[in-house]
Order: structure tokens, then C-alpha cells, then sequence
């Protein structure tokens, strides 16, 4: 078993006194806090003292002994035998609700030299132990179905008009700030708080909290979490709701925190005890939030308030408040817990809301318009308060609570929302919390907590945190300084009840002062004047900002910088593909990996030493699914002219989204068994509504049916990608189109106008051999039902569109290869599928690429394009002149002199830059080339003047010619 050993605080009296001077005015203490190293040279055990114990335990066969840096707590592993001969108690086994628990049957006891130092030992037992303050929880998936059962129950309880009072369902961390005027004071950017917390890893915590501050646009606080007990084996995940709650509940009405730490334990009684001492002895957070409690009198049978409060007093000593949920059992305590009514029994507080050394906070509930403008609040029925029967009133309740008259202190000091209940299992006024990634509404103490915990991280960041503790500055807002008067800045909750106590004006058993009004409660507290923080500047680069998936990016932010110069503390960056975010203290991130294709938005923010946080910057970072440059052999590309429309049929509406380029298909090795068809198109920067960029294809052997791919926005900007079969009505002059099925996951789109279209193969049937007929590409006007026709005024639905007279061969995913490579000279090789630029080739072939601006010498081009060079001595067969001879003439320069084309066909070849002198064509048809005003133009665009290049090879354009035969196409 696992034991804490308490130690006693040295000169305790002392300790009190000094407490008591701190808020006395006049005092040469007053105002006065402790350091860290003060309280330790001033009250904790001598390091002698502390050894004495350690070696006892050590002795008794106590293994992994630790020592806190406090000197306060001894925590140490010990078998059961081993305890009870050290402690001369008797532990014995019990079983209740079906679990083996374990109890001590007689007090602790140690040897008479420890006596005066040994004050309590935790972890004998475990059959009593305390408990979170959440009364309920409801996933988001039931809050809308209990909303309206409720409404049905409590028709008076719906919601109003502006000015008037209306229960809401859940409030946002932004509906809270406004109920209680939070905005007009500063964040609590400058602030550092801690919550105790127990059972996990709280990694799912954590994501929750990010999701939460995603949602609702708030920054990003860093967190830390302190392990100060082991975690158990297996975790415990029962809790992480109640973390969830507190965590966002703080930030969310504090808007921002200059950190958050978890102090962590294994379970909630050591985390308690463990996470105390360590938030007192770091004395870094300003504030704690602990929202877990149990009743009264078992805390000080089992000696836990002892241990407890004098880590409380030491908070208080320097500086620190500790805010405690005052339970969710109304003015009773019983067995029964967590429900959120009343509970029967004799009438008691819990602790260590009963502390006081803390503040503790009651439940409203609250009640705003409908613009989340506060209008009233009412007692939560099960929120704790009473009067303590064991702890004392502390000084500044004197004169105000009625029972510190009798030296017994009063519960709740103040108070916030809760929650509503209607009926059992029907609730309202919750908090909008996310729990393991699901909007959820939660209600209990344990909500208001937390959100006083994030109202004084306000307060403190506006008073440069110069306060001390919470309380007695609190009680002092009221200046009658007796019952029934109210404390300045509060909401005075006047109505309701906890079972036992009624609400009353001023002060009360149920709400204490009642709740904050964030502004005024602020200046109603004594002024400080702090220095100006202007928030930093964030700026964020990356080494790449497009690639192939997988794509690793470093980004670096070493161009933030702060203007009033203090250091930057935080860099953090959220890499926008729901991985985690990274909170560094140095400005060049480790690379990150963006494993998936897509379009991403890195975002970025910088905190200072002040806790000021920069406006967020991004940068986009563009995975391509399929790597450009990897196509297949002889694979088609259909190009169109930018800013050139389809002719009649269509029109420019001078976006860039309408402005067809290219496509391109591909058969990567990367994406097994797929179909890539790339489209290329003006721009995608704005996605427009209603449009369809959509390729068509037949497969041969099946002529009739014909099959289209497409990414569309008919239904609205954010496009879906889908592939399925396309037929037209002649007559009635519009087509349909019919879905089959959504394309592969990986298909996307880029800014810059790349469209990846990914076609399973398998769901055509498609396999390795197939042709794929009549190509043809448009981008297009659509409508939501996928079925269209003519627009008004008779203006054609086709914005622009090019084809393939040449079908695309599968060729297999295996058989991928490089269609660009780029310049360089190629000697007495063959170059295959690529272009070469500005080099020569010699003594070899060319096959299958554009040779631009070279010559080539001896050798033979086939297949390729000659472009502005000189071919000397050679034949030119096969290639861009296919199917005949050209006889009897060289070509020289760029220019044709007296040579015959005779019998053969010239199919898509282009000669650029030359001139046809004395030569005759007989016979022979010229398909899709540059004839210049003579020869066949079938194949050009309308309205390009015969200009276009088509034909044979890898770049083909089609034009309205050529569509004649599918006009059908253009009223898609």
C-alpha cells in the first residue's frame, strides 16, 4: 500500500498569528506575504527532524521513502503487516457494494520521540474517500431530447425575450462572460492557476480542453501536469470529466491564463494531500481550484482536515487562494452523493469547503435573457452550505455570519452557477463542456469553482497579482460589516433554498455574498497600476509549403517578436491536421509530418513573460495526393488556353475557376489499383457555388455508357467528389447525371486550381488493357439536384472544355514513370516520354518527347516534336508525321524547302517557327496541326482561328469542332 506521512508545522501559533496581521489594518504585517523559502525556514521540520522519521520508517520496512521539498509530507510504500506493527494499529478487510475495502480498527500511533512531529498518516484505509462535485453530465446527443421534456414540465422556465428571464440550456465559456460582465476587465493572461486533479494520464483531458479553446476561439494556455503520486495500474478515466469541467470552465470565463497546472495524484485523496504541498511549495499559481469534498465529520475522524489545513494556512501565508466547491448534497451529508437534491440526515458542510483557509463556493442558478444578459439568480437546491460543527470562524466572517458568534465558521463565501434541475435527470443552466471530444452540459459545484477560480485569475492579471487571499478581501466589499448587508460588486441572491437554508438579502447560508459581476466586484477592490503589456507579434515560416504525401515541414517562428520586449515564453503551434498541439520555449519546430494528402492550416501564437498572447498567424501547407511529375507512358494530357472559353456554349466569367488548363491521367505506383485524373484549372482561391469540374470517358467495348468523374459544389462552397454515369435528353436539351459512389479519400483540391480526382478502378471494373474513349473535360455552371439546363437569356451552363481524340491505355499502377524531365543533352541514347530543352541530341533517337531549341544531328526523331531547331541529314518518321515519308528535302532551320509529302498523313505534329516553301501536299490529311490558313482545321477551337495544337502524342486539345459530335455535352 501506498502511505502519506504527515508532519507537524513548526510554531503553528506563530503561523496564526501572522495569518490574522495580514488583513488586519495598522499591522506591521498587513499586506505582508511569505516566499516559498520563508514558510520552509519558518514553520517545516528541521532536516534532523525529518531523518528522525525517515529512519524510523526506514527501519520498519518502508521502501521508496520520499521526502517533499517542504519537509511536510513522508510518502512511502509499505506492506500491510509492516504498517500495522509500525503504526500499533489492526487493518482488517471489509466488502461493501461487492469491493474488498480495507479499514484501521485503532488510531495511529508513534513512537514518543516522533510524537510531536508525526500529525497523521493517509492510505491505512480506503473505504471512505472523497468525491468529485459533478452532479450530472449529458452528452451532447441527449441535451436537445431532455431540453424539450423539460420545456414540456416547466413552461415557465422557456426561453424569453431580451430584458427578460429565460433558463437556458448550457452557456458557453462566452455566454458565462457575458451573464457575469466579464469582458470589460482584463484577461487572466498574467495569472497561473492550479486545479487538483487524480486517476489519469489527463491526456484526454488535455485534447478536450484543446478542442474546447479550438471551438470557441480562445488561445491557447499552456499546461503542465504534475505528477505528485504515481499513477495507478490501470488508470482511472471516472474523474476526467470533472478535470474537463474545471479546466475549461476556468480558462473559458478567464478567457486566458498564463498556465494551468494539474497537479496530479492516483487517486483524490492523496492527490488532495500530494497536490496541496506541491502547489504551496512551488508558489507559482495564484489560485487553486479543487473541486472534491466529502462530508465534514469523516475528514476529521480520519484526521485528513488536520493534515490538510495547515497546508491551506501556509497558502494563505503567501499570497495564495485556494477556492473549494462546497458540495452537491445541499445542507445535508449522507451517503448519497452527487444527485443533485437535497439529501436526508442531520444537516452538515462538507471539507474542505468547511476550511477556513479557503474560499468556498456555493451553486446558483442562473437566469439571463436571451442575449445572455444577467437578469437574476436563485439558490441551486443542491448546493452545500451551513455551519461547520468543527472548524473555526475565521476573523473576517465576525460581525457579518451569524454563527461566528457562536466561533464556528459558515458556508458558502461566495457563489456562481451550478446548474438547474427540473425534475430528476432534467437539467438546465449547465455548463457547455467537451468530454472526450463531445459538446456536453454538466452542472454542480464543480462548475462553480472553477469559474470563481477564473474570475480571481482576472482579478489578480488587473492588480498585477499583488493580492493576497481571496476572502477576507471579499468580506470586506461589505461596509455595514453586518447580517443582511450586502458585499459591493456581487449579485445579492435573495431566493431559494439548499433543503435547510433560505436565501436572504446579504449575506446567507445558501450563496454566501452571492455571485460575481466580474466589473464591478474589480473595482470595487482597492486600485493597483500595473505596467502596460502590448501583446507580441507572431510570424511563422516554413521550409516547404507544398509536396508529396508524406511531407515532413520545419516550421520556424524566429521573426516573432515582443514590442515592449519582454521574452517570449511560449511558441505555439497548431499543425491543423488534428495532431497535438505543441507549446516550445524555442522558435524552430521539430519537422512535422503530414502524412495525408490535403490542404492544411498551420496556426500559430506567441505568449510573453506577461502572459500576452499574439493574434493568431497561419501559413497553408498543400499535400498532394499524387506526385506530379509520376505519370504513366504516353498518358493524355488535354490542354486549353487560359481565359478561353468553349466557344457559344459557354461563357468567361473571368474567376479562374472556369479557365480549364489541363488534365492529365495518371496511374501512380503510390496509390495502388487507382485512377488519378488531375485537373488543372485558373484557380481554386475562392470555391464558387454551383459549379461542377467534371471529366467524361467511355470504356471501349462499351460505347453507350458513359462514365464521368467530378469534384462539385453544387450544394455549396465545400465541394464533394463523386464519379458515376452521365446521359443527355437531345430534346429537352439538358443532361443528367447519375452517382454512383464518392471518389477515393485522397482526392483534393489545391488553391492554386490542382483538382486530384482518385477513381477506385475496381469500381468500374476498370483493369490493366482497358482504353479509355472519348476524353473530354469542362468545367461547368451545375445545379443541387445534379440535373440542368439552360440558364436565363439562353447563356450555355459550359464555362470551358477540351477533349482527347486519342484514348488512354491502363497501363498499371506498377508501371508508373517520369513524363517531365527536364534539360540537358542527350548523346547517343534514346530518350523516352520526356522533353528535352536546350541541349543537343546526337547520333541517336528521340522517342516520345519534344526536343526544343536543340538540334539534332544524324539521327533519327521519332515520336517527339521539333521545335525551333535544325534536323540535318536525317529522317523525321513516325513521330508528329505519322503514317507517311517525308521525301526528297532537308529541313533546315526550322524551314521546309522544296520537299513533297506524298500518300501519307500528318497527324498532330507541329512545326513552329518555319516556312512551307514549294512543297505539295497531295493526299494526305493534316489532323489538329498548325496548317496556318491552309489545310483541314478540324480539331481547333471555335473561334481560335485554326490556331490550336492537337493531335497526336501527349498534348491534345479539342475544341468545339471536334465537340460537335457530343454537343449534347455542353448543357450538362
Amino acid at each position: 500500500m501506498h502511505v502519506i506521512v504527515s508532519l507537524n508545522v513548526q510554531h503553528k501559533d506563530q503561523l496564526k498569528a501572522f495569518l490574522a496581521n495580514q488583513h488586519h489594518a495598522g499591522s506591521p504585517q498587513y499586506g505582508q506575504t511569505l516566499t516559498s523559502a520563508q514558510t520552509i525556514a519558518s514553520y517545516s521540520p528541521s532536516v534532523a527532524q525529518v531523518q528522525s522519521v525517515v529512519d524510523y520508517l526506514s527501519a520498519q520496512g518502508f521502501r521508496h521513502i520520499v521526502v517533499s521539498d517542504n519537509r511536510l509530507l513522508i510518502n512511502a510504500d509499505v506492506s500491510a503487516a509492516a504498517a500495522q506493527a509500525a503504526f500499533n494499529t489492526r487493518l482488517v478487510n471489509i466488502v461493501s457494494g461487492g469491493k474488498t475495502l480495507r479499514i484501521n480498527t485503532r488510531d495511529v500511533q508513534v513512537p514518543a520521540a516522533l510524537s510531536g512531529l508525526v500529525l497523521g498518516v493517509q492510505g491505512l484505509q480506503n473505504a471512505i474517500k472523497p468525491h468529485t462535485h459533478i452532479s450530472a453530465l449529458v452528452n451532447g446527443a441527449d441535451v436537445s431530447h431532455k431540453a424539450q421534456s423539460a420545456s414540456a414540465a416547466a413552461p415557465a422556465l422557456s426561453p424569453a425575450d431580451a430584458g427578460s428571464a429565460a433558463l437556458n440550456e448550457t452557456f458557453t465559456a462566452a455566454a458565462f462572460r457575458k451573464a457575469y460582465n466579464a469582458d470589460a476587465t482584463p484577461t487572466g493572461a498574467n495569472t497561473t492557476i492550479g486545479i487538483i486533479s487524480g486517476g489519469s494520464d489527463l491526456a484526454q483531458v488535455i485534447a478536450d480542453l484543446r478542442q474546447a479553446e479550438t471551438d470557441a476561439g480562445l488561445p491557447y494556455v499552456p499546461v503542465e501536469v504534475k505528477q505528485v503520486t504515481d499513477l495507478p495500474d490501470p488508470q482511472d478515466h471516472s474523474g476526467d470529466s470533472e478535470w474537463d469541467l474545471d479546466s475549461q470552465s476556468a480558462t473559458g470565463i478567464a478567457t486566458n491564463l498564463k498556465k494551468v497546472i494539474f497537479y496530479n495524484g492516483a487517486g483524490l485523496d492523496d492527490a488532495i494531500l500530494n497536490g496541496t504541498n506541491q502547489f504551496v511549495t512551488d508558489n507559482v499559481a495564484k489560485a487553486l481550484n479543487i473541486s472534491i469534498g466529502g462530508c465534514e465529520a469523516l475528514n476529521v475522524l480520519l484526521g485528513d482536515s488536520d493534515m490538510e489545513d495547515q497546508l491551506y494556512m501556509e497558502a494563505m501565508a503567501q499570497g495564495q487562494t485556494v477556492f473549494v466547491s462546497a458540495g452537491d448534497a445541499g445542507a445535508s451529508c449522507s451517503v448519497l452523493i452527487n444527485l443533485g437534491t437535497p439529501d436526508s440526515g442531520p444537516p452538515s458542510v462538507e471539507y474542505p469547503a468547511s476550511s477556513p483557509y479557503v474560499v468556498a463556493v456555493g451553486g446558483t442558478s442562473l437566469f439571463t435573457d436571451t442575449d445572455y444578459n444577467y437578469v437574476q439568480e436563485i439558490t441551486w437546491t443542491g448546493t452545500g452550505g451551513g455551519t461547520s460543527t468543527f472548524e473555526p470562524a475565521p476573523d473576517w466572517q465576525k460581525g457579518i455570519v451569524p454563527t461566528s458568534l457562536l466561533g464556528l465558521r459558515a458556508v458558502p463565501d461566495v457563489s456562481m452557477d451550478a446548474g438547474f434541475n427540473v425534475a430528476v435527470a432534467l437539467f438546465y443552466s449547465a455548463a457547455d463542456v467537451v468530454v472526450g471530444g463531445v459538446h456536453s452540459a454538466v452542472i454542480g459545484t464543480s462548475l462553480s469553482s472553477p469559474l470563481s477560480t477564473g474570475v480571481w485569475a482576472r482579478i489578480q492579471t488587473a492588480h498585477c497579482n499583488s493580492y493576497g487571499f481571496a476572502a477576507p478581501m471579499f468580506y470586506a466589499l461589505d461596509s455595514s460589516g453586518g447580517p443582511l448587508s450586502k458585499a459591493a460588486g456581487f449579485h445579492d441572491i435573495t431566493l431559494g433554498t439548499n433543503g435547510l437554508w433560505v436565501a436572504t438579502p446579504g449575506w446567507d447560508y445558501t450563496t454566501g455574498f452571492g455571485s460575481f459581476d466580474i466589473t464591478a466586484v474589480n473595482a470595487a477592490l482597492p486600485a493597483a497600476t500595473c505596467a502596460d503589456n502590448t501583446p507580441p507579434v507572431a510570424a511563422l515560416q516554413a521550409d516547404q509549403s507544398e509536396g508529396d504525401a508524406p511531407l515532413a515541414v520545419t516550421f520556424d517562428a524566429a521573426a516573432s517578436h515582443d514590442i515592449d520586449g519582454d521574452a517570449l515564453d511560449y511558441y505555439v503551434l497548431n499543425f491543423g491536421d488534428n495532431s497535438p498541439l505543441v507549446f516550445q520555449s524555442t522558435p524552430v519546430f521539430p519537422a512535422h509530418v503530414y502524412a495525408d494528402p490535403g490542404t492544411y492550416t498551420a496556426t500559430l501564437q506567441v505568449r510573453d513573460a506577461r502572459g500576452g498572447t499574439s493574434a493568431s498567424v497561419t501559413h497553408t501547407i498543400t499535400v498532394d495526393g499524387v506526385p506530379k511529375a509520376c505519370v504513366a507512358p504516353g498518358a493524355t494530357l488535354i490542354t486549353s488556353p487560359a481565359g478561353v472559353s468553349s466557344g457559344v456554349e459557354g461563357i468567361d466569367i473571368a474567376q479562374g475557376t472556369d479557365d480549364l488548363l489541363s488534365t492529365q491521367f495518371a496511374e501512380p505506383a503510390e496509390l495502388d489499383d487507382q485512377l488519378v485524373i488531375t485537373m488543372t484549372v485558373d484557380n481554386l482561391s475562392t470555391v464558387l457555388p454551383g459549379f461542377r469540374w467534371v471529366t467524361y470517358f467511355n470504356i471501349a467495348g462499351d460505347p453507350d455508357t458513359e462514365y464521368y468523374v467530378a469534384m462539385v459544389s453544387s450544394d455549396g462552397a465545400v465541394p464533394v467528389f463523386n464519379y458515376g454515369t452521365h446521359s443527355s435528353i437531345p430534346l429537352a436539351g439538358v443532361g443528367d447525371f447519375t452517382v454512383l459512389g464518392s471518389l477515393n479519400p485522397a482526392s483534393n483540391y489545391s488553391a492554386d486550381g490542382v483538382i486530384t480526382l482518385v477513381l477506385d478502378k475496381s469500381a468500374l471494373g476498370l483493369k490493366t488493357g482497358d482504353q479509355l474513349t472519348g476524353i473530354i473535360s469542362s468545367t461547368r455552371i451545375s445545379t443541387p439536384d445534379d440535373t440542368s439546363g439552360n440558364l436565363p437569356l439562353g447563356v450555355g451552363l459550359t464555362q470551358d472544355s477540351a477533349g482527347s481524340a486519342q484514348p488512354y491505355t491502363l497501363i498499371g499502377n506498377d508501371n508508373c514513370a517520369t513524363l517531365l524531365n527536364g534539360g540537358g543533352d542527350t548523346t547517343g541514347g534514346t530518350t523516352t516520354g520526356g522533353d528535352t530543352t536546350g541541349g543537343d541530341t546526337t547520333g541517336g533517337s528521340t522517342t516520345g518527347g519534344d526536343t526544343t531549341g536543340g538540334t539534332t544531328t544524324g539521327g533519327d526523331t521519332t515520336g517527339g516534336d521539333t521545335t525551333g531547331g535544325t534536323t540535318t541529314g536525317g529522317d523525321t518518321t513516325g513521330g508528329m508525321t505519322t503514317g507517311g515519308d517525308t521525301t526528297g528535302g532537308d529541313t533546315t532551320g526550322g524551314d521546309t524547302t522544296g520537299g513533297d509529302t506524298t500518300g501519307g498523313t500528318t497527324t498532330g505534329g507541329t512545326t513552329t517557327g518555319g516556312t512551307t516553301t514549294g512543297g505539295d501536299t497531295t493526299g494526305g490529311t493534316t489532323t489538329g496541326g498548325d496548317g496556318g490558313t491552309t489545310g483541314s482545321s478540324v480539331g481547333t477551337r471555335s473561334g481560335d482561328n485554326g490556331s490550336g495544337a492537337f493531335g497526336g502524342g501527349t498534348l491534345l486539345v479539342l475544341g468545339a469542332a471536334a465537340l460537335a459530335r457530343r454537343r449534347r455535352r455542353a448543357l450538362h
